[in-house]
């Protein structure tokens, strides 16, 4: 039979593979915009096409064609200047020319690369990322009498053969100290470059129209997938384009080492291919993680690559549960309600409060709403305002969280049928609840008339008061209801947790009454609460 291009992976753009004269051909002007290695991989084979009168016919024997074209430019390494500072780093490679797209054999040292750095910044250069280097070669930043330097050097490994294309990320951020918070940069640069390590295997064509092949002179590991799928930058939560590497020679299995939680590897047997794919989780500051495949044949191959993980803004309440939604007598302040954003978040955005109350952010990453909130129509007999603080600026360009409470003012000068007239301020509670049967539960705690403790004592708190209920026991369900009775009818509206066996159920009561603790399953497991 003929020989046919099956497939023609890695490329440059504007080059393409054919075959001519049985000659393999690969020509082409590459695009303008294309600079970077690209490690191609060709694959040829013997089947026999469908006709109108024959069938497809499956290939009795394939080869694989690889190699690398790198495409330079005269683009160099320049900076980018965040807000707030117009000072710049740039670098300028220093060691011998092409150093930074050198190759060299497996455990052979490379050619030491040297980048001078050059700053008008006050604070000092620090390496941020490396991501993309051979095992063995590591890079630093070095900060001697005159400018700093960029250093790459190193071993590689025995079995790290390919191309490296490297990228490293410096920038002028001030480090976390006993004394001083973390400063975010304000201007970075990405220094990138390429490093080839080669071994002694080369590409040799299988033949015969037997249905054998001749696999240990094949190559054992080929990308396939895009080259800018090997080393990639995510957001936690976001889905990995997939990394795809043909497995060639005896090799039928590979090991994967270093991968971010989330991301797995999966073998497809039948295709001969592997396949690392995956959303990442669990990362709350910028992760770096180099990940290794290696072949299990007897030319066995290792191709490394990094896979960044930037963590999504997060925020969270560190105050009580019980301050999230509040509810307070008209000229008494609220309780703070106390704020930690992270993640790449660098700040927030606060709306819905009522005028009086306002919104603090300090060095730490805590956001403070205190104050003394003012009713809009003195007339109401309450008002509610339903706020949301937003995460903003996430330094990663990440998703964005958000959490919503609420105030309650009552307006204790109306006449109304439904609130209570105290003029006291509102106050919080803590009561533990055990059940060590099924007759009762066993409170110990406080509520506005002093102690609560024993089998199903009454709980008295006031319109506006926080009770917090730390509820332990287990197959009880503890629902706080407006009318006696087992099952899960009836509950309070704006219970947090209600009908936990084991954590917090808090209320904050905006009218008086009577109301009822009880467990859903066993209905003498009940006690009252009054509402004044």
């Amino acid at each position: 039979q003929i020989t046919h291009l099956v497939a023609s992976n890695g490329l440059p753009p504007g080059v393409s593979a054919s075959i001519i004269n049985d000659d393999l051909k690969i020509m082409g002007t590459p695009s303008g915009q294309s600079s970077g290695v690209y490690n191609y991989s060709i694959t040829l084979d013997n089947h026999l096409e469908q006709t109108s009168t024959e069938p497809f016919v499956s290939a009795t024997t394939s080869t694989v064609v690889n190699g690398s074209i790198t495409i330079t430019s005269s683009g160099t390494n320049t900076s980018t200047t965040g807000n707030g500072n117009n000072c710049t780093i740039t670098t300028s490679l220093i060691s011998a020319a092409l150093t930074d797209q050198q190759s060299v054999a497996a455990g052979t040292s490379i050619t030491d690369i040297v980048y001078d750095i050059i700053s008008d910044c006050p604070q000092i250069t620090h390496l941020v990322a490396s991501n993309g280097l051979p095992p063995g070669v590591s890079a630093s930043v070095l900060h001697p009498s005159g400018p700093a330097v960029l250093m790459i050097l190193g071993t590689p490994s025995g079995q790290s053969s390919g191309v490296y294309n490297y990228s490293i990320i410096l920038d002028n951020h001030l480090e976390q100290t006993s004394t001083e918070p973390f400063v975010s940069a304000t201007t970075s640069t990405v220094v990138n470059g390429s490093i080839t390590i080669t071994s002694s295997v080369t590409n040799t064509s299988t033949s015969t129209n037997t249905g054998t092949t001749s696999s240990n002179t094949i190559d054992e590991l080929v990308l396939t997938s895009s080259q800018n799928t090997l080393n990639q930058s995510i957001c936690t939560q976001s889905s990995l384009s997939p990394i795809i590497l043909q497995l060639g020679g005896d090799a039928s299995s590979v090991n994967v080492t270093g991968l971010p939680n989330g991301i797995n590897s999966t073998l497809d047997g039948s295709q001969n291919t592997v396949t690392i794919s995956g959303t990442p989780i669990g990362v709350s500051s910028a992760t770096t993680y180099i990940y290794n495949v290696t072949s299990n044949g007897s030319q066995s191959k290792t191709v490394s690559g990094s896979i960044t993980v930037n963590p999504d803004s997060n925020i969270s309440l560190t105050s009580q549960l019980g301050t999230l939604s509040q509810t307070m007598n008209i000229g008494n302040p609220i309780f703070d309600i106390i704020f930690q954003f992270g993640g790449g978040a660098t700040s927030v955005n606060v709306s819905g409060l009522p005028n009086g109350v306002a919104a603090t952010v300090n060095q730490n990453n805590q956001v403070i709403l205190s104050g003394q909130p003012i009713i809009s129509n003195n007339a109401a007999t309450n008002e509610v305002y339903n706020f949301t603080i937003t995460t903003i600026g996430n330094q990663y360009g990440c998703g964005e969280a958000s959490m919503s409470g609420s105030i309650n003012i009552i307006n204790s000068g109306t006449n109304s049928s439904t609130t209570s007239s105290n003029t006291n301020s509102a106050e919080t509670y803590t009561i533990n609840v055990t059940a060590s049967n099924s007759s009762n539960y066993t409170l110990n705690g406080t509520d506005r008339s002093g102690s609560v403790s024993g089998s199903d004592p009454s709980v008295t708190i006031k319109v506006g008061d926080t009770v917090n209920f730390a509820v332990n026991a287990s197959g009880h369900p503890f629902y706080l209801k407006t009318v006696q009775g087992t099952g899960t009818s009836n509950t309070i509206n704006g219970v947090s947790n209600n009908g936990t066996t084991n954590g917090t159920v808090s209320w904050t009561p905006t009218q008086a009454g009577t109301f009822y603790y009880i467990c859903s399953l066993h209905g003498g497991m009940v006690g009252t609460i009054t509402v004044n």
